[in-house]
């Protein structure tokens, strides 16, 4: 994740400039400090990857009687992937070209498999409904290209 990286290397660059004129207390008290930036940046990847993960759990199951909630249910998840990606691209990292390219691609496919599953009847739900979760799968993917 390129907000990782960063951060990384922010820390050790302050770790750094600091020891060479710090007393053994400051240098404990820096080496705590980037080892709690490098566990807060690691808990917010595993929250990344469990969004995945939850958001398809949650609905996984879900018959063709529950078409309508399961709609609902990821277009709430992509909504909120949305809103993750546009702060991934507005922060201080640069994002590729051909990343921001391949995010929108599986976002619109991603679309277009869930309003099929919207149109679903129950003989169709199945693939309908695995539709959506291989292109899920997909937006997952985009995702981490563009905060790697």
């Amino acid at each position: 994740m390129k907000t990782k990286h960063t951060l990384t290397t922010l820390s050790l660059s302050a770790l750094i400039a600091l020891g060479a004129g710090c007393s053994q207390e400051q240098r404990s008290e820096a080496d705590d400090t980037y080892e709690q930036t490098i566990s807060t940046m690691e808990d917010q990847w595993d929250q990344a990857g469990d969004f995945f993960s939850d958001a398809w759990d949650n609905v996984a199951d879900y018959s063709a009687d529950q078409r309508d909630e399961f709609v609902s249910s990821m277009e709430r998840a992509h909504d909120e992937l949305s809103d993750k990606a546009r702060e991934v691209r507005d922060g201080p990292d640069d994002v590729s070209s051909d990343a921001a390219s391949r995010f929108e691609e599986a976002r619109e496919n991603f679309r277009e498999q869930l309003a099929r599953a919207g149109d679903a009847t129950a003989d169709g739900w199945e693939n309908a409904r695995d539709g959506v979760r291989d292109a899920w799968s997909d937006l997952e993917d985009a995702f981490n290209e563009i905060t790697d």
